[in-house]
């Protein structure tokens, strides 16, 4: 949760919250908060990013799976109409 809001700049940068903007700049992306400016427990932590392709979208994943500060990263699924 620090790292959430440390990223939201409600809080200072701390170490972990660093070395996650080093490792997404790498990348070559950035993380965008879903709930900009919460302090809320429930809705700070999540963010997204914007690839242009599936291929870059599954390296960022992989990649962001192994930052500790990171709990979860998937791929949106595309949108469909129902059956």
């Amino acid at each position: 949760m620090d790292v959430a809001l440390s990223l939201q700049k409600k809080q200072p940068i701390t170490n972990a919250s660093e070395k996650l903007l080093q490792t997404v700049a790498e990348l070559g992306v950035e993380l965008k908060p879903i709930n900009p400016g919460m302090d809320d427990p429930h809705l700070a932590p999540y963010f997204t990013v914007d690839v242009p392709d599936i291929t870059i979208a599954e390296q960022v994943i992989a990649q962001l799976k192994h930052c500790k500060e990171i709990e979860a990263a998937y791929l949106k699924p595309q949108d469909e109409m129902p059956e």
